[in-house]
């Protein structure tokens, strides 16, 4: 460190000496305490503080310059170092806005940093990025077996509808029949039904069955049968009765038979009775008789 004074003149300065001395003496006592400006010039090792050597060379020094920390920065400093963190890690910080909760969130992370780098450029949203939720292939493979929006749906023979995937569409099944419902009722049923190269019903044709009445089982009644014998009629109408030909109950009754030719009426006969087929045929007489098999018709 230089420190400029101005020393008395010997022999002359009989009248200032002193004054010359005090202010000399200041000027020292001002760069010491610091008061004043000085720019001291000092050897590394041959200064000292508080006794010890300093050994720290202008360079070092000047590392120091700006530095507005304590003596706490300085040690987390030195501890820092201790971790073996290096200068180009540490750099790496430079700029860094995250908090303690965002970095955390790297906490066991394994990824490399190539695989990292390949978020690089990524403008994706979260809610974006989770449409993938769930994929378990390739989607562009995925995409690619997806149909065209220009393929198009014909709708067959007999339906409607199709056009392109561009929109939704809708089979129908045409109507290619104009046949009405067919509800019969009583003997009338149906019985044909046609039918068109689609399986539809294009007509339906019904039939009116003859179907006789309940067969009666009452004694007598329409549509019983009864072996009956011919009554003999002295003026005429005793010759044989052929099989499906009609007589009137007067003609026929039912008889009690003694012997082989005579005969007792047992009781009359109401309607008209068909003859259905002879067990003993032949003409009628006062001591002949025929027995047939007869269906009252009416």
């Amino acid at each position: 460190m230089t420190i400029s004074i101005t020393k008395p003149t010997v022999g002359g300065s009989e009248n200032t000496w002193g004054t010359t001395i005090n202010t000399a003496l200041d000027d020292v006592v001002g760069v010491l305490n610091g008061d004043t400006a000085s720019t001291p010039d000092l050897t590394e090792g041959s200064w000292k503080v508080g006794g010890a050597a300093v050994t720290a060379d202008a360079a070092e020094i000047n590392k120091l310059d700006g530095f507005t920390g304590d003596a706490a920065d300085l040690n987390y400093a030195k501890d820092l170092r201790a971790t073996g963190v290096t200068t180009t890690e540490f750099d790496k910080l430079d700029g860094l806005t995250a908090s303690t909760s965002e970095l955390n969130k790297l906490d066991g992370l394994t990824a490399s940093t190539a695989e990292l780098n390949k978020l690089d450029g990524v403008t994706a949203t979260a809610a974006e990025l989770n449409y993938t939720d769930g994929v378990t292939s390739n989607i562009q493979t995925q995409l690619n077996a997806k149909a065209s929006t220009s393929t198009s749906i014909s709708a067959g023979g007999g339906l409607t509808g199709g056009g392109s995937l561009a929109s939704s569409r809708t089979i129908s099944h045409s109507d290619t029949s104009s046949q009405g419902s067919v509800n019969n009722s009583g003997t009338t049923v149906i019985q044909d039904i046609s039918v068109d190269t689609y399986g539809h019903v294009t007509s339906i044709g019904s039939v009116a069955l003859s179907i006789p009445p309940s067969q009666s089982t009452s004694f007598g009644a329409v549509g019983t049968y009864a072996y009956l014998l011919r009554k003999w009629n002295s003026g005429s109408g005793n010759s044989n009765l052929a099989v499906g030909s009609t007589i009137s109950g007067s003609g026929v009754g039912y008889y009690t038979i003694h012997g082989s030719t005579s005969t007792t009426q047992a009781s009359t006969v109401s309607g008209t009775w068909r003859n259905m087929g002879m067990v003993v045929s032949r003409a009628v007489t006062s001591t002949n008789f025929s027995i047939n098999l007869f269906v009252r018709i009416s």
